[in-house]
């Protein structure tokens, strides 16, 4: 290899290295406005990704979105095993654990 080949391999080496350190500068955390927040309280826990909240004097059901907890009532599918020690009872005792009889905040969507 020729000196002029072993300079120009290390010109690119560093060039790439200053890319990467440059494209991988981190950036300010974006946070998004979630709008008009309204205020709810928790009646009753459903399930691991239903609870049934008050709201202005009226009772409604709530599902969490993009959770999918396993069911216990009705609609269960194979490994929402149901009984003492199931998936499914484990993910209704912790949802209750979590929001039972609080003030949860929501937005319409």
């Amino acid at each position: 290899m020729n000196k002029s080949a072993h300079v120009y391999r290390w010109l690119l080496l560093t060039a790439l290295v200053f890319l990467e350190v440059v494209a991988c500068k981190p950036t300010s955390p974006v946070f998004l406005d979630p709008g008009p927040l309204v205020p709810a309280t928790v009646v009753k826990v459903a399930d691991g990704d239903t609870i049934k909240v008050r709201l202005d004097g009226a009772d409604y059901l709530i599902t969490y979105l993009e959770i999918d907890a396993p069911e216990t009532q009705g609609n269960a599918k194979p490994g929402d095993t149901l009984g003492d020690g199931s998936f499914a009872a484990k993910a209704s005792q912790r949802n209750k654990e979590l929001v039972g009889g609080q003030t949860v905040y929501l937005k319409k969507t």
